[in-house]
């Protein structure tokens, strides 16, 4: 059959499920390729948070406003009160009210609520991963290396990763609201700063008026029928110069650029899908971004065929140096509790509302970081960038057999011999010879096998937990483990994971 009788996007289907035939039957990845990657939403947490306020509880003046004894155990975990007055007080957070199918309820189209300890109901979900070492305080260094694992630029981030290696016919693969979405050229990225999901309207309906639904008799700039025959030229125009590209492969700017505009031409019906299941949702802002934000994305996720398979989401601003504690909108505890508002919303809408079944069954994956930490109090009750901090990982859905949640990894201390320092030190760990961590007994160790843990690891465990060591990423190409290698994990994480197992998460196939 000649080349030009296929299109382009048969060819590059074909050509993938070949390469993938190849990359799965080398040795040491069959074992891991039978399982089918999650869905994956990152959360971050820009301007670096201080997690003595939740998930890192330390009841020592210099970095807290309460005792050891207001440090509340739940489910595995050991989190901050949210508020340290007495009668001492957990995070709660707000769940939408649900009806006997799993709709949120509303009443005079406002959403009836309650409220939750986020933690009693979640703990066991959550992976705590404490004494992160991301190495800067700088912002954009920090943030980048906690979302793709490495301190320069160069690397495409989780989410990008994700969506490229799965190589589908998703029409907004991976969606971003904002934060750390490089892709690097390995998948396009689709940047929405709207709740309401105005812009993939309009991307649906690029002849109408602001993407508005025409059976609201929206204005149509160009008539139907015009623009049907506009994108049948293109088509053609695209394919024949894909053709002449394809014997110029030294031109690959030139071949990426034209596969990313006829790709996205293609994808114009999948567009209009999104934007007809726009209209038949309501959508708008919530009082909290993060949860308008989720909600847009499990919308997107749960379209057939899906079209999107990975988001990058962002809340609040914890750059602040003063007052740390207060109940302010700047304070970290009332930001804190935004986020975890969020993540209490994600979980409930994936594992009890019906529409996102094929979500729930698929698995979702959800890792939440930030720049870096902080370290004990300023003479302005604020605190200062410190480098060590915590993360989170959460398992929903089939995703959360993955996940050891009620579980701390790592460890963090405010004293070295009685005496507090200036910031949370990590305290290192090892791998020993079954792939799990070991802390060291004391803060400083001689042993060259202790390390402190680093995004670079934590992102490298995610990869494998998400089956990315297995996922070609195009025509003859390696996977994205190999195309993007992450020079600095631990020997001993690098070890583990060679073997096929996991420190971070559980081995379940």
């Amino acid at each position: 059959m000649r080349l030009d009788s296929l299109s382009r996007r048969s060819f590059l289907r074909t050509s993938t499920l070949t390469s993938a035939a190849l990359l799965l039957g080398q040795p040491g990845r069959s074992q891991q390729c039978n399982f089918a990657p999650p869905f994956l939403i990152t959360i971050g947490a820009p301007g670096g948070w201080d997690t003595t306020t939740t998930v890192d509880p330390h009841g020592v003046g210099e970095f807290s406003p309460y005792s050891p004894s207001d440090i509340i155990s739940v489910g595995g975990l050991r989190v901050a009160p949210f508020d340290a007055l007495a009668p001492v007080k957990p995070y709660m957070v707000r769940r939408f009210l649900r009806d006997e199918t799993g709709a949120i309820v509303r009443v005079a189209n406002v959403n009836q609520t309650r409220q939750v300890d986020f933690f009693a109901e979640n703990a066991s979900t959550i992976r705590v991963l404490n004494g992160v070492d991301n190495n800067t305080v700088g912002h954009a260094t920090g943030a980048h290396y906690s979302f793709t694992g490495h301190l320069r630029e160069g690397m495409p981030c989780l989410g990008s990763l994700l969506a490229g290696a799965l190589n589908s016919d998703a029409a907004l693969p991976f969606l971003s609201f904002g934060g750390v979405d490089a892709s690097e050229g390995l998948v396009p990225g689709t940047r929405v700063n709207s709740s309401t999901g105005s812009i993939l309207r309009a991307l649906g309906r690029p002849a109408t008026n602001g993407g508005a639904p025409i059976v609201l008799a929206a204005r149509e700039f160009i008539p139907r029928t015009v623009q049907e025959g506009m994108l049948a030229v293109q088509a053609a125009r695209d394919a024949r110069r894909g053709q002449a590209l394809l014997g110029r492969r030294a031109l690959l700017n030139a071949v990426r650029g034209h596969d990313a505009l006829s790709e996205g031409r293609l994808e114009g019906p999948s567009f209009e899908s999104i934007a007809n299941a726009l209209d038949s949702v309501v959508l708008g802002a919530d009082t909290n971004t993060l949860v308008s934000s989720i909600s847009l994305a499990l919308l997107c996720m749960r379209l057939t065929p899906t079209a999107c398979h990975a988001a990058q989401l962002i809340s609040g601003d914890f750059d602040s140096h003063v007052n740390i504690n207060g109940m302010a909108a700047t304070g970290h505890r009332p930001q804190m509790k935004l986020i975890l508002e969020g993540i209490d919303f994600l979980i409930d809408e994936i594992e009890n509302n019906p529409a996102n079944a094929a979500i729930k069954e698929r698995g979702m994956l959800v890792y939440v970081a930030s720049d870096f930490g902080r370290t004990r109090y300023n003479d302005e009750d604020g605190k200062d960038h410190w480098q060590i901090t915590s993360s989170m990982i959460i398992g929903i859905g089939a995703m959360a057999q993955k996940v050891d949640g009620g579980t701390v990894l790592g460890q963090t201390t405010p004293l070295i011999d009685g005496v507090v320092q200036p910031g949370l030190r990590a305290k290192p760990m090892r791998i020993d010879d079954n792939g799990r961590f070991v802390l060291a007994d004391s803060f400083t160790s001689d042993d060259p096998n202790f390390a402190t843990l680093k995004p670079g690891d934590v992102i490298a465990a995610l990869r494998q937990g998400l089956g990315l060591d297995c996922q070609p990423v195009g025509p003859g190409q390696s996977t994205v483990t190999e195309q993007f290698p992450i020079p600095d994990v631990n020997p001993g994480i690098a070890r583990a994971l060679a073997a096929g197992i996991n420190p971070l998460l559980k081995n379940v196939s």
